[in-house]
């Protein structure tokens, strides 16, 4: 089994962690966003800081992704504000790394998994500039430390879903991120590779980076994370874990059908097949 590599580089300056309530790096003002005239987020407002995790839950269609879309800029609100770093997210978008969902794209055509992972460069380099030794050691050490070294040369097409995703989080790394987005980058991929995935986002967060990471686990909240975003087409909840994962906020954020059950010190949601007129 690989495993991935939770070092990072001696040489890189390890950034204090900022408390909760420093500056937020993230800021939305009353957003409202959408595709083809139907709002996927109504009116949204919300503040994160630097150097945390940052989990977004909710259920399909509550737009967690275009939450990530926006921060990226591919994604205009049609009113309010999205700032990244005190600036509009296209004059940022090199500072930000990006987890696809498992399965986006096609990679059917032949691409190995170093090209993919250099693409992460391309945001630093020249118009017409080509990859260097600098940027040939950085697609070498984000390999390393998803494990995927080995299969630099191979086919992505050829690769499993879990050995795609690390390829997709080692594309991300390349590129040297302040801010990372991953969207549900846990969904079919194993145990090992999760608990692979969270020691090196905790690792990069200790240095100083921001992770916001959209998922379903409720389970992983508390355990993982510093800060929790109940998403809606709303802000519902925010705030650490152990205040915001309640009966009242999780029935608000996923219906009525929807339960709160603990066990062990761990909140699952159950689907309770009860209907509330």
């Amino acid at each position: 089994m690989t495993t991935m590599s939770t070092a990072t580089d001696e040489t890189a300056p390890k950034l204090p962690r900022p408390p909760l309530g420093a500056r937020p790096i993230v800021e939305l003002t009353g957003v409202t966003a959408g595709y083809r005239g139907q709002s996927a987020l109504d009116g949204i407002s919300l503040a994160l800081p630097g150097g945390c995790m940052v989990a977004v839950v909710g259920p399909n269609g509550s737009g967690k992704s275009t939450l990530l879309k926006l921060l990226l800029g591919l994604v205009v609100p049609w009113s309010g504000m999205v700032e990244v770093f005190g600036q509009t997210p296209r004059a940022t978008r090199r500072r930000v790394g990006y987890v696809p969902q498992t399965g986006a794209g096609d990679w059917s055509f032949p691409v190995t998994v170093g090209e993919v992972v250099m693409m992460g460069r391309y945001g630093r380099l020249g118009l017409f500039s080509r990859p260097g030794r600098l940027d040939r050691m950085a697609v070498a050490a984000a390999l390393e430390q998803v494990g995927m070294a080995e299969h630099m040369d191979e086919q992505v097409g050829e690769l499993s879903g879990g050995q795609r995703q690390r390829v997709f989080l080692a594309r991300a790394l390349a590129q040297q991120p302040e801010l990372l987005l991953l969207d549900e980058p846990l969904v079919g991929v194993d145990a090992v590779t999760e608990q692979d995935v969270y020691g090196l986002l905790a690792g990069l967060r200790d240095r100083g980076v921001t992770v916001l990471f959209t998922t379903h686990d409720l389970s992983t909240l508390a355990d993982h994370f510093d800060l929790a975003v109940f998403l809606n087409r709303r802000v519902v909840a925010f705030g650490r874990p152990e205040d915001v994962v309640t009966e009242e906020h999780l029935r608000t954020a996923y219906g009525p059908r929807m339960s709160l059950v603990q066990i062990g010190g761990r909140f699952f949601a159950v689907d309770t097949g009860a209907h509330h007129d």
